[in-house]
């Protein structure tokens, strides 16, 4: 039995429980750079083996009928993207289930039909969830500027955490750090709220949460106190 293909992968950067020495790169493979580094939860190529339609969108009825396998389902989802997007509904996640003869996908979009319009679209052999209700993949991303500092306001090298409070995204363990100053930057980042956390040897752990506006900038400062 083949391994199910991943055709989108979340890569939002998350902290889990202690504090990271250097910045790891994201899953995306883009390099992250100490203290300033691009957080967008990127959507991986898809590994797709049919040649891209063109012309029309093809109907629900085309979509269903023209799958003739769950493998040339799945195939078929990776490159319906645009048209998908027309229609306010973002493909996060897909996974290929041989098994069960189905595809699985992860949404997000606003729409309170988007189940049934992708079971429409695609046939039944389509397992649907929305994992983001807010459609935050289809606005604009915004910027969350970080400081963390003592109880004195001075610059503290740490660890950082960020988790979205608006969705139930999957979540990739990926730990960054502050620059030396105790200045974080992160980019490209899904509008909606978000939990930032940061942690010092010798300090108690702190967190601030930010909400996070369509293509705007926020800031935010962590004061971290000495551990007793």
């Amino acid at each position: 039995m083949r391994t199910p293909r991943i055709l989108r992968c979340v890569a939002i950067a998350l902290l889990v429980g202690v504090p990271v020495t250097g910045c790891n790169a994201p899953a995306s493979g883009s390099p992250a750079t100490q203290g300033s580094v691009p957080l967008s939860p990127t959507i991986a190529p898809s590994p797709t083996t049919r040649p891209r339609s063109t012309g029309s969108i093809p109907s629900p009825s085309a979509g269903a009928t023209s799958a003739s396998s769950p493998e040339a389902l799945f195939d078929w989802i990776a490159e319906d993207d645009d048209a998908l997007r027309a229609l306010g509904i973002v493909v996060i996640t897909s996974a290929l289930r041989e098994e069960e003869g189905t595809v699985h996908v992860g949404l997000s979009t606003e729409r309170p039909d988007a189940e049934d319009v992708i079971v429409a679209r695609y046939g039944p052999a389509i397992v649907v969830e929305v994992i983001d209700p807010t459609g935050a993949y289809l606005k604009p991303r915004g910027t969350i500027d970080l400081l963390v500092t003592d109880e004195q306001g001075r610059g503290l090298e740490a660890g950082i955490g960020l988790t979205p409070l608006f969705a139930e995204i999957p979540l990739d363990s990926i730990g960054y750090q502050t620059d030396s100053k105790g200045r974080f930057h992160a980019d490209d980042q899904l509008p909606g709220p978000w939990r930032l956390t940061a942690q010092a040897p010798g300090f108690e752990p702190g967190s601030v949460d930010v909400d996070v506006a369509p293509g705007a900038v926020v800031t935010a400062t962590i004061e971290l106190q000495h551990s007793s």
